[in-house]
């Protein structure tokens, strides 16, 4: 198994590796078509600093490396999975965070989504400067310099809000994405049935609660998909477990945390939690972190952020 950090291509990745070696034509067909997929996601990715600066990494490092965790979580297992499985996961890891990039047309539906107006009113309320700033903006007494101040932080404040409710809420962007861009793909065509679905749907768990993805109705443990079963929950939690398994130094690199002007604690902190991981194992007998925090914010941000995510709790990552 190549080791994580050598990989930088998907035909690097052991999930690749092992459907490119299946013997029908369909599962080749999908690994020649997954390399283009990948990439094309890849390119998209590299939006997300744009609106996410202080955010650890979302880039195609990460996709490749949640897909290569997969293949560690799996061991032998991988070798009972069939080919639709197989390109699932690895599609499901190069698209779960595909809602996290902002385009206009994302930030235009958030004015006129109702869960969003009441995440926004309840920030607001626990946040009785914003009102504040607004009368200062509002006040005829108020100076040219305390008024364009007050209506920065107005603006920084409206921008938290919107990136932290796309953050908790990113799954379910990514299956907006994934219905707008690949509905009519055939790439994603497997025995005359289009993968979206599934795809959609596994992206959509990884920030659901674990209770959600228990439900067996909606994913199903032996769905079928031709002649083949496919173990869709089984997916989704793999899918989890790998995304927060990629918990290390490479997401937070040295030239970035150097570069980038903090403007909030969080994000620091958020910094300083992967910046503490020295090493980690992850094979068929245990998954081991070796982590070195500097202070103990930082450690127990981590031990928070370990115990909510696999709660399926929300968590910063």
């Amino acid at each position: 198994m190549t080791q994580i950090n050598e990989i930088v291509s998907i035909q690097d990745t052991t999930l690749w590796n092992k459907l490119n070696n299946f013997s029908e034509e369909s599962a080749k067909t999908l690994a020649r078509d997954l390399i283009a997929i990948c990439k094309d996601v890849s390119s998209y990715m590299k939006l997300v600093i744009k609106d996410f600066p202080e955010y650890t990494l979302h880039d195609e490092v990460h996709l490749l490396k949640v897909t290569e965790i997969m293949a560690l979580l799996l061991g032998e297992t991988l070798d009972k999975l069939n080919f639709i499985e197989i390109g699932l996961l690895i599609l499901s890891a190069f698209f779960h965070d595909t809602g996290m990039v902002i385009t206009k047309e994302r930030s235009d539906e958030l004015e006129s989504d109702s869960e969003y107006k009441i995440y926004r009113d309840t920030w607001l309320n626990n946040y009785q400067n914003y009102y504040e700033f607004k009368d200062i903006i509002n006040d005829s007494k108020t100076s040219v310099i305390e008024r364009i101040n007050a209506n920065n932080m107005i603006l920084e404040l409206d921008c938290e809000i919107r990136l932290n409710y796309i953050r908790k809420h990113h799954g379910k962007y990514s299956e907006k994405y994934i219905e707008k861009e690949y509905s009519n793909d055939k790439r994603l065509e497997i025995f005359n049935v289009n993968l979206k679905e599934y795809i959609t749907l596994l992206c959509k768990s990884h920030t659901e609660p674990l209770d959600k993805i228990a439900v067996r109705n909606i994913y199903k443990l032996d769905d079928v998909i031709g002649s083949l079963k496919v173990n869709i929950q089984f997916i989704a939690i793999i899918l989890r477990l790998s995304d927060i398994l990629d918990f290390d130094r490479d997401r937070t690199p040295d030239i970035l945390y150097k570069s980038i002007h903090f403007t909030n604690n969080v994000s620091i902190t958020e910094w300083e939690k992967h910046r503490s991981v020295l090493g980690r194992i992850i094979d068929k007998k245990q998954i081991k972190f070796s982590i070195k925090c500097k202070h103990p914010v930082y450690q127990k941000s981590i031990l928070h952020f370990m115990d909510r995510r696999v709660q399926g709790k929300s968590a910063t990552v």
